[in-house]
């Protein structure tokens, strides 16, 4: 087959010197600023938060038209140098993934992370009755830690909040769809995260936290120290993920949260309508449950310790329906709207960690090999 013969364009007509100079800084110019447009742009998809209004934040040089709350890249800007970051790394430990977190989950964050921050952070493990030498493998698997503490908090799970009953809530637990979610000792985890957690004086003396699960690992390096992110950023929370639930476990939980603003004079408030742009469809006006995943998070711990959030606790905790228990909901929707409501009415900031920035999976079956790295590279330094 012939192929049709290439037609050149006509060559342009020769510019003067000065017209040379002033055309290259032009295009400089626009491939700078579109460099930086789609860094923006990348860590910022459409469907991170899908129905809240927007605003036009201006970050280094460049218009960012953001979601409401402002939501920043982890990556959008060169770092800073920070003195030591008041950080703290949570796990809680037990359960069927316990030789995971052995064998994948703490090798990598020694290996990946805190290797490279050579006893700048702390790891805080909540455990169960732990023997005393379990304990000893674990800090042995993470020597770069600055301190690793064990916190025995088994009496959580020995109690239900009042107005629950064990026989109710085994009741509960039984009753129509219920019967294929998860059962007692889950649903006291997810009060646990939900709430209790952030109430302890144990974590009083941290300013930021990194909430990771015994099965989530990290894949390398991170490109970012996600602490040090977190204060340049001026973020209260960060997050890698965000989903709707199943909403067979979200029962009733948007009315419970309406109830609850309307119990604090709070339906006509801003920081309510935002978080209802957030969590309400606006094609069918139904809650669609939307929940950061929470097996990798950060935040201050104003946030978690706000009023706002904590109050909103309170209500689910000891109030009809009682629903961690009868509905089994997930602590990940539950601090979603905490979460929300004190970002809006505070106008703090979130962070969106990709993929790229903090290499992450979660209960993944099959990590692969764990890599040597250098931490005298930028991508391992995470500065």
């Amino acid at each position: 087959m012939k192929m049709a013969p290439i037609r050149l364009p006509p060559r342009p007509k020769k510019f003067s010197g000065r017209s040379q100079v002033v055309l290259v800084l032009f295009v400089s110019a626009v491939v700078v600023l579109t460099m930086y447009g789609a860094v923006f742009r990348q860590q910022l998809p459409d469907e991170v938060i899908p129905h809240a209004s927007t605003t036009v934040e201006t970050v280094g040089g460049a218009s960012l038209v953001t979601p409401t709350p402002l939501l920043l890249s982890a990556t959008m800007s060169p770092p800073i140098q920070s003195s030591r970051i008041n950080g703290v790394i949570l796990f809680l430990a037990g359960g069927r993934w316990d030789a995971y977190f052995h064998k994948e989950c703490l090798p990598r964050l020694e290996k990946y992370f805190l290797r490279c921050h050579e006893k700048e952070y702390p790891v805080h493990i909540f455990h169960e009755n732990m023997a005393s030498a379990q304990q000893a493998a674990i800090a042995a698997l993470i020597p770069s830690a600055r301190a690793v503490d064990f916190e025995n908090v088994a009496a959580v799970w020995k109690t239900l909040p009042r107005g629950v009953r064990e026989d109710t809530l085994a009741e509960w637990m039984q009753t129509g769809l219920q019967r294929k979610f998860q059962g007692r000792g889950y649903r006291i985890m997810c009060r646990f995260w939900a709430g209790i957690v952030w109430r302890l004086p144990s974590l009083q003396r941290y300013d930021y936290y990194w909430r990771l699960d015994t099965d989530s690992i990290l894949t390398g390096p991170p490109l970012v120290d996600p602490f040090v992110t977190m204060q340049q950023r001026q973020c209260d929370y960060g997050f890698n993920r965000l989903k709707g639930e199943n909403p067979h476990v979200a029962v009733g939980l948007w009315e419970t949260f309406q109830d609850w603003a309307k119990s604090t004079g709070s339906t006509n408030s801003q920081w309510f309508q935002s978080v209802k742009r957030f969590a309400v469809s606006p094609v069918n006006q139904q809650y669609w449950a939307p929940m950061y995943y929470n097996n990798f998070e950060l935040g201050s711990m104003r946030l978690k310790r706000h009023k706002l959030y904590d109050d909103w606790f309170e209500f689910v905790d000891s109030k009809e329906p009682f629903g961690i228990f009868r509905h089994r909901w997930g602590d990940a929707p539950l601090h979603t709207l905490g979460v929300m409501a004190v970002i809006a009415a505070e106008k703090w900031h979130v962070c969106n960690f990709s993929k790229t920035d903090v290499g992450y999976r979660h209960a993944a079956t099959k990590p692969g090999p764990i890599v040597e790295i250098s931490c005298n590279s930028t991508t391992a330094a995470g500065s």
